[in-house]
């Protein structure tokens, strides 16, 4: 996962087990503030100015938010094994355009193309698009992405901006 920061992924990999829709996310989630805390979860009589304005610059530091991990990129358990599938297929399709044995690849679970390299973003956890324009540019002088999606992926578009081995 060379595109994303360090700290992004060895985030989603340590919460691999944590889930949204449980208590668990809420109560045990690895590296996160405690949300009763943040007035996610009540804990009596809280209505103090000074406390709620600690409890929102708490919310500010938030890993989950910090990281994308919040709204259409919620944790999910196995989301960490879910990355390495994704990334996995692309690579894989890369890897047998270079070696020659085909001419056309394409990995149906793939085109995530929004995440950034230290979110997610747009329901996407980690984009593959990236992980394999980069490896394909291992080999070749150029590479050609078409993103046939309704619309633009905006982490694909960031990451080769300014790159002239890679059309867009």
């Amino acid at each position: 996962l060379e595109f994303h920061e360090e700290s992004y992924v060895e985030f989603v990999k340590k919460n691999n087990e944590v889930s949204a829709a449980s208590g668990q996310f809420v109560r045990e989630a690895k590296g996160a503030p405690d949300r009763r805390k943040l007035g996610w979860e009540k804990q009596g009589d809280a209505d103090e100015d000074e406390e709620e304005k600690e409890d929102e610059e708490e919310y500010d530091s938030d890993p989950f938010k910090e990281f994308g991990l919040v709204d259409d990129c919620h944790v999910f358990v196995g989301v960490y094994d879910y990355m390495r599938w994704v990334a996995g297929g692309t690579l894989a399709a890369a890897e047998e355009l270079i070696s020659g044995r085909t001419r056309i690849a394409i990995n149906w679970g793939g085109g995530r193309h929004h995440a950034m390299p230290d979110k997610a973003s747009g329901f996407c956890y980690v984009n593959d698009a990236c992980l394999g324009i980069m490896h394909l540019n291992e080999q070749f002088e150029r590479v050609l992405y078409i993103d046939i999606d309704v619309h633009h992926g905006d982490g694909v578009e960031q990451a080769f901006q300014y790159s002239e081995e890679v059309v867009r």
